[in-house]
């Protein structure tokens, strides 16, 4: 489904398998997911690729779990742009708040109450801001980046 923060083409679904690694977080994905964002660049997760939401940051991680609500999606792919390191990490960081931002859009429109959905999206959509806030500043730059990007 499209909207203003970008599209899934393939329907975007999350599709992995435990893998054995230490500490048995990892998983591989399945099926490959391709997200294209507002600006129409296309951020593409290989089949067999690893995540396990280490990019999001071990302050982030101590709150909540990468693989669960509308940030889901946007952990699985910000993992695999922090791996392979194709554009710059501020990109990649804000790849990962446009597509929470997404999802926040998505999820919404199941809610049926008008007043529920307007709070349920301004509570979540500040959640996201703090989220990609803790990213931008705790996760991974990459080698050769000014500190100020």
């Amino acid at each position: 489904m499209e909207n203003n923060w970008g599209y899934f083409p393939t329907g975007g679904q999350v599709s992995t398998d435990w893998d054995i690694g230490y500490p048995g977080r990892d998983m591989r994905i399945t099926a490959p997911i391709t997200y294209v964002d507002r600006h129409s660049k296309s951020w593409i997760v290989p089949r067999y690729s690893v995540t396990n939401g280490a990019s999001t940051g071990w302050f982030w991680r101590r709150l909540c779990p990468a693989y669960v609500g509308f940030y889901r999606r946007a952990a699985v792919i910000h993992d695999v742009a922090c791996e392979d390191r194709l554009e710059p990490s501020w990109q990649v960081h804000r790849m990962f708040y446009e597509v929470s931002r997404h999802d926040i859009i998505i999820m919404a429109r199941g809610i049926k109450s008008r007043w529920k959905q307007f709070m349920w999206t301004r509570l979540s959509v500040a959640l996201v801001w703090v989220m990609w806030a803790v990213v931008r500043a705790l996760g991974p730059r990459f080698p050769g980046e000014k500190k100020d990007q």
